[in-house]
């Protein structure tokens, strides 16, 4: 129930999933925060264990997060250690969705062709690349507003 805690913090932006699973280390003497847990568990996992504890004993205490629900269906992480993403191509809509995203403390890789539009990302945290292909090598996701260019980084990458 503590995973489900953290993840409803998380969801009401009480602070950052780090600073949850800190605050649960320090505070409690916990060896691992209940979202670093979470994540080597699996959230399908938790959800699962909290779905049959509600329909057991008919609490509302065991309502599932809805932001934990969301991690389990996209296989997701809590602390992004395995969820990766790059953009190719950082215009207007771009640039504001990595700043949102390093903002959270996601780890994100950029390429723009005009390189000074993705350089001014870098004071944001985002690494730049000299190309789409080495912008999205080891990444697990990548956006890219030209259709052209996501067919062209799937063939020659083999990133499905």
């Amino acid at each position: 129930m503590i995973i489900n805690e953290a993840a409803f913090a998380l969801q009401e932006n009480v602070a950052t999933a780090a600073d949850i699973d800190m605050a649960m280390k320090l505070g409690t003497n916990y060896p691992k925060g209940p979202l670093a847990w979470c994540d080597e568990i699996g959230a399908y996992t938790v959800v699962a264990i909290l779905e049959a504890l509600q329909i057991e004993y008919g609490h509302d205490r065991y309502r599932v997060a809805p932001l934990l629900r969301l991690k389990a269906e996209a296989g997701r992480n809590f602390l992004n250690k395995e969820y990766m993403i790059a953009f190719l191509g950082t215009g207007l809509l771009g640039s504001n969705w990595v700043r949102a995203m390093r903002k959270r403390g996601e780890e994100v890789h950029v390429w723009n062709r005009t390189g000074s539009k993705a350089k001014a990302l870098e004071s944001d945290g985002a690494k730049v690349f000299a190309t789409p292909a080495e912008a999205v090598k080891a990444r697990t996701e990548f956006f890219s507003p030209f259709p052209t260019m996501q067919q062209s980084i799937l063939s020659r990458t083999g990133i499905t």
